[in-house]
């Protein structure tokens, strides 16, 4: 009786088991400078046990504090500011143009900077291996240039600052309900256990 129940359950198995997509989304800080450069945002990943993931994604907000140095620096000079993301290797955005401001001194007012990805590559770099919980999620730029060839010399360094968050978006599928009630009771005739499914947002950080 037992090897029926079991060959029953084979065949559950075997046939396509429809799928419902779920999504997570962790809000990860970052706080990084330009020089000496530093821009690769660490966070959370992707816990395979929530299902099968299918899309990554994120949507960054965040500030941009300038501060040029350079002995040559002229009082004041309107600069470029730009920003710029890298995906896992070869993926990334490029510099975008956000706009232009004026330095006083080498300081200037606060700029603000956003950007979405869309769907990046390579997924299962951004899941969780063998119980390591955090990983690379990206490259994340902002940086100035002057609009005057030659204003800044050869001297100067961008010594800003810029923070923000990176909101990085998971979606999965995982069975629906109906079809996981059929394998935890098919589970449960084996004595093989059950299966659960939640869904959580949670805050994560930067290293």
């Amino acid at each position: 009786m037992r090897f029926l129940i079991a060959m029953a359950f084979a065949s559950l198995l075997g046939a396509a088991v429809p799928a419902v997509a779920d999504t997570i989304t962790y809000d990860v800080p970052f706080s990084l400078n330009t020089y000496p450069a530093s821009d690769t945002v660490y966070g959370p990943q992707f816990n395979p046990v929530l299902g099968t993931l299918t899309e990554v994604s994120a949507i960054v907000t965040g500030t941009y504090l300038p501060d040029i140095v350079g002995p040559t620096l002229p009082s004041t000079t309107t600069a470029a500011f730009y920003e710029y993301w890298g995906g896992d290797c070869s993926c990334g955005s490029g510099n975008m143009l956000v706009g232009t401001y004026t330095l006083t001194n080498g300081k200037g007012p606060a700029q603000a900077f956003s950007f979405s990805t869309g769907a990046l590559p390579n997924l299962q770099n951004y899941i969780q291996f063998f119980g390591v919980t955090t990983g690379f999620l990206l490259n994340v730029g902002a940086f100035s240039e002057s609009l005057t060839p030659g204003a800044w010399g050869n001297d100067w360094n961008d010594q800003s600052t810029y923070s923000g968050t990176v909101d990085i978006t998971y979606t999965y599928t995982v069975p629906e309900p109906s079809s996981l009630a059929i394998l935890a009771v098919g589970a449960g005739l084996l004595g093989l256990g059950g299966f659960a499914r939640r869904r959580v947002s949670v805050a994560g950080a930067s290293a």
